[in-house]
């Protein structure tokens, strides 16, 4: 019995010692066919596939080391398994609609003359304008002390408007407290992935609208309360959600209805 112990990635000398031992093991075979057992034949046969085997891993050894040079500090990095994709549609507050009373009526025509940043004409809305810079928002006035403001990305920041709002309507000298303060729409807007809108339709025939003759976008409105625009590249808008809790399950209930349907 031959037993060949073989170090991966020796010398030239070992790979020649490994070739010398491997043609006298076959010479032994071919010696042993007619006098020795079959078990002591399965043996040699085993050792010879062992010492194959390591041969064919030195040479592969020997090809990466031309590739890279022994003193490289190079290493291969390991393959990284593929991120799942998210499907998941992450909407952004785009724009926050709010009402408030002021709690008294209003001269329209004296707060226009004695405010910065106002608009007023009757002839074409009944209603004064106001802007401020922080936050970013407009508001109308109404006779009745009914208030409306938009352009607010946040609740909070849609209620400190709304105060400021009245804050200037208060110092003209107008009894005003800012009552029964509401969010009336929370618009959000974000990308998902494209969509196939055509196949949407035809599953949700009685819950969409989808006419590309006219409008590009797709109108779904089998939320409840809640009407989501879908364009083909994958931008949904949603508009009806009056809290935050809304929006997000609006947002994971879109996510889950569109998802079968994504473009490849």
């Amino acid at each position: 019995m031959f037993v060949f112990e073989s170090k991966l990635g020796e010398s030239d000398a070992a790979a020649a010692l490994l070739e010398n031992s491997l043609g006298f093991l076959i010479s032994s075979i071919i010696f042993w066919l007619q006098d020795t057992k079959q078990e002591e034949i399965k043996d040699v046969i085993k050792e010879l596939m062992i010492c194959l085997e390591q041969n064919n891993t030195a040479e592969h050894n020997n090809m990466t080391l031309d590739v890279l040079p022994s003193n490289s500090t190079f290493s291969i990095p390991p393959s990284v398994p593929e991120k799942p994709v998210d499907l998941t549609f992450k909407p952004q507050i785009n724009n926050v609609l709010s009402t408030a009373k002021l709690g008294c009526k209003l001269d329209l025509d004296f707060i226009v003359r004695n405010t910065w940043n106002c608009e007023y004409n009757p002839k074409t809305f009944p209603a004064i304008t106001i802007r401020i810079r922080k936050p970013r928002s407009t508001a109308r006035l109404f006779r009745n002390g009914t208030l409306v403001c938009a352009g607010a990305t946040s609740i909070d920041e849609s209620h400190r408007a709304a105060r400021k709002f009245a804050r200037i309507v208060q110092k003209l000298n107008f009894p005003v407290r800012l009552l029964n303060f509401q969010i009336k729409n929370i618009v959000s807007c974000g990308r998902f992935f494209p969509v196939h809108l055509a196949d949407v339709r035809q599953a949700y025939s009685k819950k969409c609208s989808y006419h590309p003759e006219l409008f590009p976008s797709l109108f779904f409105r089998g939320l409840p309360g809640v009407t989501a625009t879908v364009s083909p590249n994958g931008t949904i808008i949603l508009n009806g959600p009056r809290t935050t809790e809304e929006l997000h399950k609006a947002s994971e209930a879109i996510s889950m209805i569109l998802s079968p349907f994504r473009k490849q």
